[in-house]
């Protein structure tokens, strides 16, 4: 049997918590000192918790937990050779036992989560290094393009084995394992000739390295704002401060949500949440605008593009 999830462990620690509080609050009432008493209070709060556990665990092993932990009370405040069990049946010792064990299990829960979030950091980054970092170019740069400014930015083609390589990754495969399926809306196939730098400055006709974008942003003007409008860029930086990602801002809702449109490395194109529900979890997004039209660059070739512009598409 595997280990229950955090959820499950915070919620079952959160009821043995509950079940020693009431144990506890009975025993200092004149009323709680009958027996009859304590345990219907304790039951009917322990009962509760485990049922909102089965919310989370399984409904066997809630029932099960529940039937032990009930039956082990009975038998410590049942007419069994005191000498051995005189410590642990006094309601004080019990309410304690509980409320150390319930702490014990909240603590564990909030460990798991801790552990469970770096798990999935660590994964996320290992995805995502097999969707954008695993692809080989030829050796020289396929076409040369200018900033505003006039410095060359260099475009790049994956080699035909990397292209082809698209064949044996299941895009549907990464957005399970990343359990994005219902998160995203689906706007482009996957695609290994461009990734999502260059869908937002090339049209989405070649592979754009992230170094590049540090000057595309610099030499074409666009400056950093907090409120985003649809059509601004939005850049990810990974922890390192690196640039990771490359977005357009296509919609905007209450409480400062953003839907962004972009290209995930060798896979297709979505549009997603800026803060949540994507592939680069823990990369920092920050919004950037500029008074030119459109994101594309200078010396583009003028066949048709796989536009992110909203007035060129």
């Amino acid at each position: 049997m595997s280990m229950p999830d955090a959820l499950s462990l915070i919620t079952f620690g959160a009821g043995l918590l509950a079940l020693g509080m009431v144990w506890l609050l009975a025993t200092h009432l004149k009323w709680g000192r009958s027996l009859a008493v304590q345990l219907g209070l304790s039951g009917t709060a322990g009962g509760a918790a485990l049922l909102l556990g089965a919310v989370s665990l399984p409904l066997a092993l809630s029932l099960a937990l529940g039937a032990v932990l009930i039956l082990l009370l009975l038998v410590l405040r049942s007419p069994v050779p005191r000498r051995l069990l005189d410590l642990l049946s006094r309601p004080m010792i019990q309410a304690g036992m509980l409320t150390v064990f319930g702490v014990l299990v909240l603590a564990f829960g909030f460990y798991r989560i801790e552990a469970e979030l770096q798990e999935h950091l660590a994964e996320s980054d290992a995805l995502m290094a097999s969707i954008s970092r695993e692809v080989d170019f030829h050796p020289t740069p396929i076409l040369t393009v200018q900033t505003d400014r006039g410095n060359p930015i260099e475009l790049w083609t994956p080699t035909a084995e990397s292209v082809e390589d698209l064949t044996t990754f299941s895009e549907q495969d990464y957005l399970r394992r990343m359990r994005l399926e219902s998160s995203l809306i689906h706007t482009g196939p996957a695609d290994g000739d461009y990734n999502c730098h260059g869908w937002v400055f090339t049209g989405g006709r070649y592979w754009l390295r992230g170094q590049a974008v540090e000057t595309i942003l610099q030499d074409n003007g666009y400056q950093p704002v907090s409120k985003p409008m649809i059509g601004d860029l939005c850049i990810y930086r990974s922890p390192q401060g690196e640039i990771s990602h490359s977005a357009i801002v296509r919609g905007l809702g209450d409480k400062g949500l953003v839907l962004l449109e972009s290209k995930w490395g060798k896979l297709g194109r979505y549009i997603h949440l800026a803060h949540e529900g994507h592939a680069y979890t823990g990369h920092v997004p920050t919004f950037y605008r500029s008074t030119r039209t459109g994101h594309l660059l200078r010396g583009l070739p003028t066949e048709q593009a796989v536009s992110s512009d909203l007035t060129e598409e």
